[in-house]
């Protein structure tokens, strides 16, 4: 495609060693700078590590929604000082308890296997419920203060980063399948150009009104309606019973010594295990 670089070019900009960023009353590392730079405000700004992480994920979930999203899950071990150990937060549903084993089957014909892509490979989305559970018990501030700077992105747009442009470009014909995704990452029928303001508004208008009622909108209330209508509407099974009923699974993470240190993973259905 024309104006767009193949997926095995790379810039070699973007893959650059800088000399290492220094601190000394917090750090923060991920794969994007507005994400990074999300916590640290939030940090700056008197919160704990916990409204940092969350600050952070939301952001990701609209500056890198290649990799995650508010469709996704969340697994996270916390340190809490109260407990004297850490706790293991797997914000993983399960899937839509109308689909059958012989369903899914039925999809897949000649082999086991779930399907990748569609309406049928989606399970209840966790970030949500599990953000909200993290920040209840071990945040300092609300889901509207650390969401501010992805409702910031989402409504008025970031720049699109080069990895955006890149995930994007082979997958043209699965977005636009569908008009919804079409609308936000192919407009004009082109992949979201990199250094392009990048607006989501739809997203922006969720995390807007997760902020102002909650996130249990998200399992029970106007948006989870509108999550199984719209799965529904392509072929899914989904329903509102299906996402009213997902909790996060709060538990002991998997321990193992090693070399006289424990090292402290989250257990299935992550990858923790692995």
């Amino acid at each position: 495609m024309p104006g767009f670089p193949n997926r095995e070019v790379s810039a070699p900009w973007s893959r650059r060693r800088l000399a290492p960023a220094m601190g000394t009353n917090g750090a923060i590392a991920s794969a994007h700078p507005l994400i990074s730079s999300a916590g640290a405000r939030v940090l700056a700004a008197g919160g704990n590590a916990v409204d940092a992480a969350v600050a952070a994920g939301l952001v990701g979930s609209v500056v890198m929604p290649q990799m995650c999203g508010l469709g996704g899950d969340i697994f996270a071990i916390v340190h809490d000082p109260r407990r004297g150990k850490p706790v293991s937060y797997l914000g993983s549903g399960i899937a839509p308890r109308g689909m059958s084993y012989e369903d899914m089957r039925a999809h897949s014909p000649g082999n086991n296997l779930m399907p990748e892509q569609g309406p049928l490979a989606i399970g209840v989305p966790g970030m949500v419920r599990g953000y909200g559970d993290l920040l209840k018990k071990h945040g300092t501030k609300s889901f509207a203060e650390v969401a501010e700077a992805a409702i910031d992105y989402a409504s008025n747009g970031h720049p699109a980063a080069f990895d955006l442009s890149e995930h994007l470009v082979p997958e043209v014909d699965l977005l636009a399948q569908f008009p919804a995704s079409a609308a936000v990452f192919l407009p004009g029928g082109n992949p979201v150009a990199i250094g392009r303001r990048f607006v989501q508004h739809d997203l922006g208008q969720t995390l807007k009104r997760l902020a102002e009622v909650g996130t249990d909108d998200f399992y029970s209330g106007e948006i989870a309606g509108r999550i199984a209508q719209g799965i529904q509407a392509v072929g899914g099974v989904m329903t509102v019973d299906d996402l009213a009923q997902h909790t996060t699974d709060i538990r002991e993470p998997l321990a193992i010594s090693y070399h006289g240190h424990t090292v402290y993973q989250t257990g299935l259905p992550s990858q923790g295990v692995i």
